[in-house]
C-alpha cells in the first residue's frame, strides 16, 4: 500500500487505481478524507512525503495536483527534489516527530524538508543501506517498523530521528 498512497491525519491520497468500496472503507475507518489523485501518476506514495505540518511533493506535479494535495492533506504543500530525485516520498519518511532522508540529501535538501515539514531532517539508509527509505520503514508519532535487515547504526539514526 505504500508506493500506492500518502497520508496524514487529515487525509489519504490514492492512487487513480483505487476501488470506490476501498475509498469507501478507508472513509468510514478513518474519519478522514479520502480521495483519489486526479493525476497520471499512480505511485503517490513514491512522490509526496506528507506529515501534519506540510508536505514534500515531487516537482512534476500541476497546480490542480497540488491544490487537491493541499486541500485533502490540510497542509501546505510545497515541490522540490531530494538527493536529485523527483520522487521525494520514495527517499523522504516523515511523521510529526521528524524525518529521515536518502543518505545523500544535501544541507539544502534538509533545510527545505525542515521548512516545509516543520521537523528536523536526518540522513540515513534502511536494510543495511537501502536508500530508499520510506522502502523499509513505517513510522508515525509513538513507533517505527522497520526490514529486518536494518542495522544497528541504520536504527540509532532511525531512533534519534524519529525520537522513538
Amino acid at each position: 500500500m505504500g508506493p500506492l498512497m500518502a497520508a496524514n491525519s487529515n487525509g489519504i491520497l490514492l492512487s487513480r487505481f483505487a476501488e470506490e468500496d476501498e475509498i469507501i472503507m478507508l472513509r468510514r475507518e478513518t474519519g478522514s478524507n479520502v480521495e483519489r489523485l486526479d493525476s497520471p501518476y499512480t505511485s503517490v506514495g513514491n512522490l509526496v512525503a506528507v506529515n501534519d505540518s506540510g508536505a514534500a511533493a515531487g516537482d512534476m506535479f500541476s497546480d490542480r495536483e497540488l491544490k487537491q494535495m493541499k486541500d485533502v492533506f490540510g497542509v501546505p504543500v510545497e515541490t522540490g527534489t531530494v538527493a536529485g530525485f523527483s520522487q521525494v516520498g520514495a527517499v523522504v519518511t516523515a511523521s510529526n516527530s521528524g524525518a529521515l532522508a536518502h543518505p545523500r540529501a544535501s544541507e539544502e535538501d534538509l533545510r527545505w524538508l525542515k521548512e516545509v515539514l516543520r521537523v528536523e531532517c536526518d540522513v540515513s539508509s534502511i536494510n543495511g543501506g537501502v536508500p530508499f527509505v520510506s522502502s523499509g520503514v513505517i513510522v508515525n508519532s509513538r513507533a517505527a517498523v522497520v526490514g529486518t535487515s536494518t542495522t544497528g547504526p541504520e536504527l540509532f539514526i532511525l531512533g534519534k530521528a524519529f525520537k522513538v
